[in-house]
This record gives structure tokens, sequence and C-alpha cells, in this order.
């Protein structure tokens, strides 16, 4: 008789070796990744502004200057532009590129802006702050996500990021679920005293569901037709 234990170790120590497929990016849910997910880029890929504020050199701040003049403006998503006057300042918003020239991001909320000036409202201003730093989350060439993991809506985030359209999966099994026993009935029907709905086979198509894999039912009668 083999036991339970002896048989999960058997069933464990079976390589399962499947092949492998490119599927759309939109498609790679449920799927398992066949190839490592691997950064393109630093990311962030510039050094990126953290707060709505304005961008500032440091040193002008510790020199004693509270009032700062605004020579310009830069949005997200706009060329990167230079701090000409060091003891000027550039209006700046959340996730565009720091400016040439500046070190250090004041947020809105510690500023009085009036007649083009931004005048700062505390002293608690530290060099470097509210900036996100290039390559701070990755270095370009890093591993983000090893092949093996199943692909949920984080990795598909990942993939997008990378430039990944499309990923290289394993292709899933085919699966049959097969059920025996003349006892057992469809679900849709009321058993009679002798008999039980189909249930086994339904949970275990849905286990393997939630895993990402599509399996087929079928059901064997064991007995013999009855003679007429």
């Amino acid at each position: 008789m083999v036991t339970v234990e002896e048989v999960w170790k058997i069933i464990l120590n079976q390589q399962l070796n499947l092949s492998e497929e490119v599927v759309d990016l939109e498609n790679a849910v449920g799927h398992f990744l066949a190839e490592n997910l691997i950064a393109d880029l630093d990311f962030p890929s510039y050094d990126n502004v953290r707060m709505d504020g304005i961008a500032i050199l440091f040193e002008s701040f510790a020199n004693g200057n509270r009032a700062f003049k605004i020579e310009s403006t830069c949005g997200a998503g706009s060329p990167q532009v230079t701090l000409n006057d060091s003891d000027a300042c550039i209006e700046i918003m959340t996730g565009s590129i720091l400016p040439k020239g500046t070190d250090t991001v004041i947020r809105y909320e510690d500023l009085e802006i009036k007649d083009g000036v931004a005048k700062v409202m505390i002293e608690d201003i530290r060099h470097q702050q509210n900036v996100h730093h290039k390559g701070k989350n990755r270095k370009a060439g890093d591993l983000i996500v090893a092949k093996g993991r199943q692909i949920t809506p984080a990795e598909i985030g990942v993939a997008a990021t990378i430039g990944k359209s499309k990923l290289r999966v394993k292709t899933a099994p085919k699966i049959a679920i097969i059920s025996s026993g003349d006892e057992l009935i469809p679900v849709d029907q009321k058993p009679l005293a002798h008999q039980i709905r189909r249930s086994n086979s339904y949970a275990c198509a849905a286990q393997l569901q939630e895993a990402g894999i599509a399996a087929d039912t079928f059901h064997l009668s064991t007995s013999a037709p009855t003679s007429m």
C-alpha cells in the first residue's frame, strides 16, 4: 500500500516539460512566464519631481534666500529646462523632469506665490527633497520578474513598463477530468435515494481554472448495459 505522503512525493517529482508560445500582452494574464522580465532602462529614467511646487538650487536657500523669482514653468511630459539664475526658481509639476541647475523641490503648500515670486514659508527644507532620482527603483539590466511566475495584473504592468508588447509563456497543458460511478448524476438532475450529483469533477476543474488552466470534464459509466 502506498501512503498519501508517498503519492505526493511521486507526483511532485514528475517533471512537466511544457512547450512555449508567444502571446500578446493583453492576453497574457494567467499564463506562466517563460522568460525573465529585465529592466531595459533605469527606472525612473530621469530625476523625477514628486510634488507640484518650485525647483530651486538648495545652495541659494542655504545662503538665506527665501524669495525666489519664477523664471519659467515646466509640466510633466515637457523637455528638461534650465534654471539660469541660481537665486530664482522654476515652477514644476509632479512627474516632470528636474530642471538643470536645480536639486531641490519645495511643494506649493510651503509657499506663498505673489507677483511671480515664490516665498518659502517654512525653514525645514532639505537638500534634494521631493526628488526621485534616476535609477532609484531599478537599474537597466536588473531582473524585475523571474520566469516561472504566473502572470497577474502586476506582471502586466511591469511588462508594459519595459516595452514588452508580447510575452513568451508556457503553453497551458490540456487536461481532462474523468469521473466514474453509476451513483453519480449530472448536477441539474434530482438524485434518487441511491444517487448523488457529480461535484468533485467541477471542484477540480475550478481549482485548475483558478491556476489559469482550462480542463474538460467527462463521466464514465461503470456498469454494463442492462439487456432487454
